[in-house]
């Protein structure tokens, strides 16, 4: 019982420090793409469609990000495995 209220009072300590930290950083999703909006180009540019650079193209996908909360799930997942743990089964 001791090790539950322990797992999950560090779980909302690491929330409660971490989400000022997520809502301070500015989304790759709009820093990807400049002015406001809603201007209709007539014709396109035809020298940026066809040029390839070798390099993917901006998707608004952070990766690191995505790869961060992967991890962090899967230690929490695993924290919570090993508090959940009837005593007799600890090693």
């Amino acid at each position: 019982m001791k090790m539950t209220i322990r797992a999950a009072l560090l779980t909302l300590l690491l929330t409660l420090a971490l989400a000022p930290v997520a809502m301070a950083q500015d989304s790759s999703s709009e820093t990807g793409y400049a002015g406001d909006g809603g201007d209709v180009l007539s014709t396109t540019d035809q020298s940026t469609a066809s040029s390839s650079s070798g390099q993917l193209p901006f998707t608004g996908l952070d990766l690191a990000f995505v790869g961060v909360a992967g991890i962090a799930l899967v230690g929490l997942g695993v924290g919570l495995r090993r508090a959940a743990r009837s005593p007799d089964t600890r090693s």
